[in-house]
């Protein structure tokens, strides 16, 4: 089962659903917040949908979300695979200015996480509520337009989105992140 971006009966922007290889994933906008998604997981992360999962958590930053509560009450299995996704997914929001907050994790998921040494670097807290609030505080800031040197020229480049631009100076091939920063390439 796949959908897309669709208007439910509570007022509510479905962003995504997919339920396939033992992984539900439900992605729904949040009231009151710009940019912003819930994400609940049901069933498993292991290595076979970890590729699938990864592939949703993209397509909703395709969407412009940059702010995500995640639910993982009904998560009942993350393997390191899973893991990865979150933690690269996570780095991408804090990237562009957004957050990533985890909360209902089951002992077994946090065992995990904990063994792996990433419970300390997640935002994690135990209710919907805490999350809601946490990430409420974390306020979406559009940077463009904005003006940055070129790391290798030092000329002032002015950028109006993200995306690839060349240097009219040295010529270097710049890729622009929704924060504004520069990755070269």
């Amino acid at each position: 089962m796949t959908t897309r971006e669709e208007t439910m009966n509570n007022g509510r922007t479905r962003l995504l659903e997919e339920s396939d290889d033992g992984l539900v994933l439900d992605a729904e906008d949040v009231d009151r917040m710009d940019h912003a998604a819930m994400v609940r997981l049901k069933g498993y992360v292991d290595f076979f949908n970890a590729t699938r999962f990864t592939r949703n958590l993209r397509e909703l930053r395709a969407a412009g979300v940059d702010r995500v509560l995640m639910d993982m009450t009904g998560l009942t299995f993350l393997a390191s695979a899973g893991v990865g996704a979150i933690i690269a997914f996570e780095k991408e929001l804090q990237q562009d200015g957004g957050a990533l907050v985890l909360f209902g994790i089951q002992p077994k998921v946090m065992d995990v996480l904990s063994l792996l040494g990433f419970a300390s670097f997640l935002t994690i807290l135990d209710t919907e509520d805490a999350a809601h609030r946490h990430l409420s505080t974390v306020k979406y800031v559009p940077v463009f337009p904005t003006v940055r040197r070129c790391p290798i020229c030092h000329k002032n480049l002015r950028l109006t989105r993200e995306g690839r631009f060349r240097c009219p100076e040295c010529h270097v091939i710049l890729n622009v992140t929704r924060a504004a920063e520069f990755v070269l390439g």
